[in-house]
């Protein structure tokens, strides 16, 4: 994903917020690997900077 993608098409921010809103679920699901709480934070920072 470009952060022009993300900015310009609401699919791709729908999208993507949720899977970073989600991510237990997504998780668990899936069967994946979670990440460390602090790189879903990374994360979502990174993104905040995006909608800003």
């Amino acid at each position: 994903m470009s952060n022009k993608s993300y900015a310009d098409n609401a699919a791709v921010k729908e999208y993507v917020d949720f899977y970073i809103e989600n991510p237990e679920t997504i998780v668990t699901a899936a069967k994946f690997i979670p990440s460390s709480e602090e790189t879903y934070a990374e994360t979502q920072a990174a993104l905040a900077g995006l909608s800003s």
